[in-house]
């Protein structure tokens, strides 16, 4: 399981723990004077660094038990170096969005019904249509303006005024029987 700092969970016990022998002698070696792997040192590296980061170490202590997180050789020298400080928070933050708040209760949700599907694709197709008209008369005004000539007549308020008008009565008279669900 590697070198964890005590108070979360960790067993001191060596990897591949059951009676672990040094060298074929008879006695057990000692968990805190089994050699340590790069892995276990990083983990107190890491430890220190939150350590560090929640005020317990200043700059100089944090450098000096970082270099001497390098140097360990056993389990012992990596306990030593944590075992004055707290154990930082192991849960993690929750970063999951939060759910949406409610819909209103009051007022009328957007209308789906085919009516209504028609009537937005009508009214887009209005809108491009006089959009366009507007255009033209515009680009035809100012070649006219530059030749000296003045504005002629907005004839593009023909179509855009009666067609507008008649797509506005439209929504207007648009059933609203669905209401919006709180």
């Amino acid at each position: 399981m590697g070198f964890l700092p005590p108070g979360t969970g960790a067993t001191w016990i060596p990897r591949g723990a059951g009676g672990l022998h040094h060298g074929g002698v008879i006695e057990p070696v000692k968990p805190e004077d089994i050699r340590v792997s790069d892995k276990d040192r990083e983990q107190v590296q890491d430890f220190l660094r939150r350590a560090h980061v929640e005020g317990s170490l200043d700059v100089t202590e944090f450098d000096e038990r970082v270099g001497e997180a390098l140097r360990a050789r056993t389990r012992g020298d990596l306990a030593r170096l944590i075992a004055d400080l707290p154990v930082p928070d192991t849960e993690p933050l929750d970063f999951r969005p939060r759910p949406q708040a409610p819909a209103p209760t009051a007022g009328y949700a957007r209308p789906d019904s085919k009516y209504h599907r028609v009537l937005r694709v009508l009214t887009q197709i209005w809108l491009a249509v006089s959009a366009l008209n507007f255009v033209v008369w515009l680009l035809v005004n100012v070649s006219d303006f530059i030749d000296g000539h003045g504005l002629d007549y907005p004839w593009f308020l023909w179509f855009t005024a009666p067609l507008g008008a008649a797509l506005g009565a439209l929504w207007w008279l648009a059933p609203r029987e669905q209401r919006a669900r709180g």
